[in-house]
C-alpha cells in the first residue's frame, strides 16, 4: 500500500492528476440477477414430548438445495440431529436426512419430511437502490407458502404433524445493476470534540453526523445527581445554524426548560488529503478543520458558550472492476 499526504492547494493538483485525467474504461452491459429462493421451516411435537425442528432451502441461481433437522427433549437436551439432507421444492416438498446420535455421531436411520405446498398471492417490492455509482433496479416478489398433507418420520419417534406445523416462502429476485468500470463510493462525516460550555456548570456539547450542513448536537448538563440533556439536528444556512429543543431530565424525560443552541462554523485551516492505493483500490480522504462557535441559552436563565475544534472528512473510494 502506498500513501501520499497533500495539504491545501497542492491537493487539488494531485487529485486532478490522479482522478480527473485517468482514462475512463467503458462501462459494461447491466448485470441481471434472476434467482428464485425457497425456504421452509417446520416444528413438530412427538407423542413422547420431544420437539423436532426442520429447516430447508434452495435457490435456482446456484442450483443448490438442502435440509437439516434436530430433536430436543423436554429438558432441551439434543436427542437426534442431521445435516446435509436433500430438499425438493415444488407442488410437493420432500426431504430426506440421515439421522445421527449426537453422542456417538453414528447413523440411526433416515428422517423424512413431506408436504403439499401452495403459494399465496405474491407481494411485489420495487427496488431502486444505489451503492455509490452502481444502481440496482427491479423487483423482489415474495409468495408465502401454505401447507397440506404434512408428514414427518423420525427414527424412534412419532411426530405429530398438521398444516400449521410449517411455514415458508418463495422469493423471486429480478434485478438489474449498472456495471461501471470503476466503482466509486463517497461518504461524509462531521465531528467535533466534546467541549465544556463556559457559563453553565457541568455542561458540555458535542456535534456529530454525516454533514456539516446538518450536524447533530447533544448538550448535557450533568451535576452527578440529576443529569439533563437536549439534542437534535442543527439547521445550518451558510455557516450559521440554530437548534431549539427541550432540556429534559434523563431519568424521567420531564422537560425542565427550552434550550436554544446557536452555531457558527469557520475554517480553522487548509484541507489536507490522503491518498492510499491498495491493489485495485484507491481511497481518498480529505479532512477540513473547523472552529465550531457554540452558544447555548435556556428559558430558565442559563447561558454558556464555547469554541470547539471540529473536522469534516470526505472519503472517496475508487475500485477498478475490470
Amino acid at each position: 500500500m502506498r500513501t501520499l499526504r497533500i495539504v491545501g492547494a497542492v491537493a487539488v493538483a494531485v487529485l486532478a492528476a490522479n482522478v480527473v485525467t485517468t482514462p475512463a474504461a467503458a462501462a459494461g452491459e447491466p448485470t441481471r440477477t434472476l434467482n428464485t429462493v425457497d425456504e421452509l421451516s417446520c416444528v413438530f411435537s412427538t407423542t413422547t414430548g420431544e420437539s423436532v425442528f426442520l429447516q430447508a432451502s434452495g435457490d435456482s441461481l446456484s442450483g443448490d438445495s438442502g435440509s437439516s433437522f434436530f430433536v430436543e427433549d423436554e429438558d432441551y437436551q439434543l436427542v437426534l440431529q442431521g445435516w446435509e439432507g436433500t430438499a425438493t421444492f415444488g407442488p410437493r416438498f420432500t426431504a430426506e436426512i440421515t439421522a445421527k446420535d449426537p453422542s456417538t455421531g453414528g447413523s440411526v436411520g433416515t428422517a423424512t419430511f413431506a408436504a403439499d405446498v401452495a403459494q399465496a398471492e405474491p407481494v411485489v417490492q420495487q427496488v431502486d437502490e444505489r451503492d455509490g455509482n452502481i444502481r440496482t433496479t427491479g423487483t423482489i416478489t415474495t409468495s408465502e407458502f401454505t401447507f397440506s398433507q404434512v408428514s414427518a418420520s423420525v427414527p424412534g419417534l412419532s411426530p405429530i404433524s398438521d398444516e400449521l406445523s410449517c411455514s415458508g416462502s418463495r422469493i423471486v429476485f429480478d434485478l438489474r445493476s449498472t456495471n461501471p468500470a470503476m466503482h466509486v463510493v463517497r461518504s461524509r462525516d462531521f465531528n467535533s470534540d466534546i467541549c465544556t460550555l463556559a457559563g453553565i456548570a457541568d455542561a458540555a456539547v458535542l456535534l456529530s453526523g454525516n454533514s456539516r450542513t446538518a450536524p447533530y448536537a447533544e448538550v448535557v448538563v450533568d451535576d452527578g445527581v440529576n443529569p439533563l440533556e437536549a439534542q437534535g439536528d442543527v439547521v445550518v444556512r451558510g455557516n450559521r445554524g440554530r437548534l431549539e429543543a427541550p432540556l429534559v431530565e434523563v431519568g424521567t424525560g420531564e422537560t425542565v426548560a427550552q434550550l436554544t443552541l446557536s452555531l457558527e462554523l469557520t475554517r480553522a485551516g487548509a484541507p489536507s488529503t490522503t491518498i492510499e492505493r491498495d491493489g485495485r483500490s484507491r481511497v481518498i480522504d480529505t479532512d477540513t478543520p473547523y472552529w465550531a462557535h457554540v452558544g447555548v441559552e435556556t428559558s430558565d436563565g442559563r447561558r454558556g458558550e464555547v469554541t470547539c475544534a471540529a473536522e469534516e472528512e470526505v472519503r472517496t473510494t475508487m475500485t477498478s472492476r475490470r
